[in-house]
């Protein structure tokens, strides 16, 4: 046998009164600006498979290029992720790496990541 249940009751009360008595919110007034310029990604994560030959790799070394300036990370990673923080508007990034094996021995260096610019964006125009 089927019964109503208390919240069932307060349920129909609610749609019910949703129906008869509508909200009355009024919308905001006046436009809303569009921003100047829009947030470039604030980093990259790149990532990469470790070699399958040679000796097992101890730590990576990494070499970042903005636009066509070329550092050496100070930093020795061992896992096989590398993120830039900080990326800037209009500044073209890549990398590239090379595995260390525990004796010091340096493989080759990978080719450089494909090329990312980091775009100038505009307000969007309405």
């Amino acid at each position: 046998m089927w019964r109503w249940h208390p919240s069932c009751l307060y349920v129909a009360i609610f749609l019910l009164v949703g129906l008869v008595c509508p909200a009355t919110a009024q919308p905001p007034e006046g436009e809303v600006e569009a921003p100047d310029k829009l947030r470039a990604p604030s980093s990259l994560v790149y990532s990469w498979t470790a070699p399958t030959t040679g000796t097992q790799v101890v730590y990576y070394v990494v070499e970042v290029k903005v636009n066509e300036e070329i550092t050496l990370q100070p930093d020795l990673l061992t896992g096989t992720t590398f993120t830039i923080s900080d990326v800037k508007y209009l500044q073209k990034y890549q990398i590239r790496v090379a595995g260390v094996d525990s004796d010091g021995h340096m493989g080759p260096f990978s080719l450089w990541s494909e090329l990312y610019e980091v775009p100038e964006l505009e307000a969007p125009g309405f």
